[in-house]
């Protein structure tokens, strides 16, 4: 009888706790609607014309909805308050939106990376690294490489994949040295994992955030270009060097305990893996889409630049799952089955529903009729005037460093970085080097659990991180971001752009 008045308290508390959830999210829904109509009802004044209060407000209100309710219904309802200003219809908004550049790249290029990962290229990738000898007895160096592999990984699938693919060999790594959930070690790898995920990722031109930039980027500048080239030189360049500085923050401030590498195998985390016909035909195509995708740059007037550059990223990428789609293996089937993978959790909609809504939300805040962006451009010509290109640079850093602790990183990269490009082109800076300190410094995302979803996930994973560790290492990640833009990537991109 005990046990049972017992679990009906419990079931009780629960029914509580989860009325008041509801009661929360409600709220916050409402608010949120009420927000992003707003500015249909305020009234004539110097500041805005009445289409700008309209594009301000439903800003504001998105913004607040995707921190407090999520990214999907809020850029659903975006899209629907954006139908009743007088620039769109319903039909064109959605079509602005889903018609974007950006919306087919982001899902061609994740059906390709989800096909990587169901064929076990990237598991095989990181069983083959953690099963070499050289690291025994050496922590520091194993640890370095370990988050080399990530990265790595990263750069040929895409973010989440290599997250939790390692997650996975961390968790195992810990096991077999002894060491215990949520221990400064286990946290240092957990958290780190999550960091370089978008790192290797973010590297990418051709990734969604890559993307998202590039696309943030030309709203300012249509007929402008960053060549690949130099998008991943400075990328590569500025993380490589925040990364080694988390390195050196783990083992002198944190001085984590990495004794038990000394008696430990920690090869006992490899899994047996096998590079079969599968991997390495899916190897031989991502290289192949990796030269194509770089080369027209730096080819001669030729037939081939001229193909290459007509096809465009949307026509390799294409390209590329149609050879993937149309080869047979030996029992018959294809080595991708297109709608298959494209059905099992591969399409991200968060980030396609949320860059739908901003694509015509960016056409609308930088419209003439507007005059958001006068108002803005006005507000920084009078107090950002004046200064010199290195403290406006460092400037950006920090103000959008510190802002995306508590704003989600891609709504500000696809609202802010077109804000920011046109007033550094009124003052005369790089829009270019602009775009790449936004997104660079846009990743360090980790300092609160509304910077992105990767801080959602890493503070959400209680079991092998404490809050304590993630707070701490978020900043730290942040201040080492800035370190690394500040001394290595601004005078890089004044080299570069």
């Amino acid at each position: 009888m005990a046990a049972h008045r017992k679990d009906r308290r419990l079931g009780g508390l629960k029914m509580s706790v989860n009325k008041v959830s509801s009661t929360k999210h409600y709220i916050f829904e409402i608010l949120t609607v009420i927000i992003m109509f707003a500015g249909f009802f305020m009234p004539e004044n110097n500041v805005l014309p009445h289409y700008g209060m309209q594009v301000l407000f439903i800003f504001i209100g998105l913004v607040v909805g995707w921190s407090v309710v999520g990214l999907i219904m809020p850029s659903i309802l975006g899209l629907i308050a954006l139908a009743f200003t007088d620039a769109f219809t319903i039909k064109s908004v959605w079509a602005a939106g889903f018609g974007s550049e950006i919306v087919i790249l982001i899902i061609l290029f994740c059906v390709f990376s989800k096909w990587l990962e169901n064929v076990g290229f990237t598991d095989t990738l990181v069983n083959w690294f953690l099963s070499r000898k050289c690291f025994y007895g050496k922590p520091w160096l194993f640890i370095t490489c370990f988050f080399l592999v990530v990265f790595a990984l990263a750069f040929f699938a895409s973010t989440f994949p290599a997250i939790f693919i390692g997650w996975a060999c961390a968790y195992k790594i810990c096991e077999v040295l002894g060491y215990e959930k949520r221990s400064p070690f286990c946290g240092f790898l957990v958290f780190n994992i999550a960091a370089l995920g978008i790192m290797g990722s973010g590297c990418k031109p051709w990734s969604a955030w890559g993307l998202a930039a590039l696309n943030a980027y030309n709203q300012a500048v249509p007929d402008g270009i960053i060549s690949y080239g130099d998008y991943m030189l400075f990328y590569v360049v500025v993380y490589f060097t925040a990364t080694a500085l988390t390195i050196l923050f783990g083992k002198f401030v944190m001085k984590i305990d990495v004794t038990p590498f000394v008696n430990g195998d920690y090869r006992q985390a490899a899994r047996d893996y096998h590079f079969d016909r599968t991997q390495k035909f899916a190897c031989v195509l991502m290289l192949g889409m990796i030269v194509g995708l770089f080369i027209p740059g730096y080819l001669p007037a030729c037939a081939l630049k001229t193909l290459l550059k007509n096809l465009g990223t949307i026509g390799i990428i294409s390209v590329v799952l149609l050879i993937a789609g149309g080869i047979n293996m030996a029992n018959g089937k294809p080595f991708l089955d297109f709608k298959k993978v494209a059905s099992h959790d591969a399409i991200p909609w968060d980030p396609i529903m949320l860059l739908s809504a901003t694509v015509p939300l960016g056409s609308a805040l930088k419209a003439d009729e507007a005059g958001i962006m006068n108002l803005v451009a006005g507000f920084a010509m009078n107090h950002m005037e004046g200064l010199s290109p290195i403290i406006f640079y460092i400037s950006i850093a920090v103000f959008l460093g510190l802002l995306t602790q508590i704003a989600h990183n891609l709504v500000l990269l696809a609202a802010f970085t077109p804000m920011f490009c046109t007033v550094g082109i009124a003052l005369g800076m790089s829009p270019e080097l602009i775009t790449m300190i936004a997104s660079i410094m846009l990743t360090a995302a980790l300092g609160s659990p509304a910077g992105s979803t990767r801080s959602g996930m890493l503070f959400g994973n209680s079991e092998y991180i404490t809050l304590g560790d993630c707070y701490k290492l978020g900043w730290f990640s942040l201040l080492a971001h800035v370190i690394a833009c500040c001394a290595i990537g601004i005078p890089l991109g004044m080299l570069l752009f």
